[in-house]
């Protein structure tokens, strides 16, 4: 197999990737801001430190996932 046939085969499962990859992030990131909202309940600081943590990561996985994606692309 070429290396220009690897490549494009790569760039198309990637691609197909995309959404799994992102959907699960997207469903972290928004239940963690619901969190943050408290309107369920209070929370006390350690759990709202711990949600903060949440958000805060999922969303650099989230930028990680997408430079990935994007140099897959080139």
């Amino acid at each position: 197999m070429d290396s220009e046939r690897q490549l494009r085969e790569l760039r198309e499962y990637l691609a197909g990737k995309r959404h799994d990859l992102r959907a699960p992030l997207h469903t972290i990131i928004g239940f963690s801001e619901l969190l943050t909202e408290q309107s369920e309940g209070p929370l006390n600081e350690k759990q709202m430190r711990f949600v903060q943590h949440i958000h805060e990561d999922s969303q650099r996985l989230l930028e990680l996932i997408d430079e990935v994606l994007e140099r897959g692309r080139r």
